[in-house]
Parts: structure tokens; sequence; C-alpha cells
């Protein structure tokens, strides 16, 4: 993770340049194997997984 310059909104609809720390991901997939809908789920998926890892806690 780097700190990067990135643009927050407020509940108030403004926006704002803050620093906060950014982690790139990068991911290749081939085309043959994985449609355009397909790679999108699972780029969605991963960003829901990152943002709430609190989903990926198995039951005990």
């Amino acid at each position: 993770m780097k700190p990067r310059p990135w643009i927050v909104e407020a509940d108030d609809g403004d926006a704002r340049v803050e620093v906060r720390p950014v982690l790139p991901l990068h991911a290749t997939l081939d085309h043959r194997v994985l449609d355009g809908v397909q790679a999108a789920r699972l780029s969605a998926r991963i960003e829901e997984l990152l943002l709430h890892p609190e989903l990926l806690e198995l039951p005990a």
C-alpha cells in the first residue's frame, strides 16, 4: 500500500483531495476462458471482500 491522492466525496456532495493508502490490484484474464461479464463479477467480488473483510470469516 502506498499513500496516493484520492478524491473523497462528503455527504453534502462536496469533493476534496486527501492522501489515502491505496493498494493497486491488477489481474490478467484470458478472454478465451472468461468473458467480460465474468471478469467484471470477479472484480466486483474482490472489491466487496476487500471493503468488507468480515465476509471472509468462516463460522466457528
